[in-house]
């Protein structure tokens, strides 16, 4: 079984996504996905289990989930320390006894086994930002083991590329609308205004 794992999206979903997670049999999002639309794309591409994140104030999920998938048991929590987890938490571990803790809000690669739990971490898939790798990953799970993949979400030219075609788009968008509409693809409007925003900022 191959699962689809996700954090700190932060109102952004890349387009890659899709692609990258075809194939997959469930999405974990470890939190701070920062519109509930994420959500909502995600689960068009499989069955999904989302956490908040410190950033998600008012979205409909909680901050804790446990699920077994692939003969396995997944704990999902956006903030935890591997190597220190705070008081609460080391008690539902000593609890749950999970095979698998998956986390976020570092923004940083981690997939480290200690104590007998792997702690894994995708690193930062949310807007583009200069020097900010961004990752989402795969968990290979089989009888035998369970092998990481972690996905760059993209390359500086194809960030470049896709920062120039968000700004063209917004030029025919009403930012008003933004407030008032819920489009299909809303965050992705959004989104380019947010770029287009940040453009002409530069340029001054």
């Amino acid at each position: 079984m191959k699962l689809g794992i996700i954090s700190d999206t932060h109102g952004f979903l890349d387009p890659q996504i899709p692609k990258l997670f075809a194939g997959v049999g469930h999405i974990l999002h470890a939190g701070d996905l920062g519109d509930a639309f994420i959500a909502f794309e995600l689960g068009q591409i499989a069955p999904l289990t989302a956490v908040l994140g410190n950033t998600d104030l008012g979205l409909p999920f909680s901050p804790t989930e446990i699920i077994e998938l692939a003969a396995r048991k997944f704990l999902i929590h956006h903030i935890v320390n591997p190597r220190a987890p705070e008081e609460k938490l080391r008690a539902r571990l000593a609890r749950e006894k999970p095979n698998v803790v998956v986390f976020g809000h570092t923004h940083q690669r981690f997939c480290e086994t200690i104590g007998g739990i792997l702690f894994f971490n995708p690193g930062y898939s949310g807007k583009p930002k200069l020097g900010v790798e961004r990752s989402v990953a795969i968990l290979h799970c089989d009888e035998k083991e369970i092998r990481p993949e972690f996905c760059r979400c993209d390359s500086s030219a194809d960030c470049a590329d896709e920062r120039r075609l968000k700004f063209q788009i917004q030029i025919c968008v009403n930012p008003r609308n933004l407030r008032t509409k819920v489009f299909p693809q809303r965050h992705a409007f959004h989104q380019a205004w947010s770029l287009a925003a940040d453009f002409f900022r530069i340029a001054l």
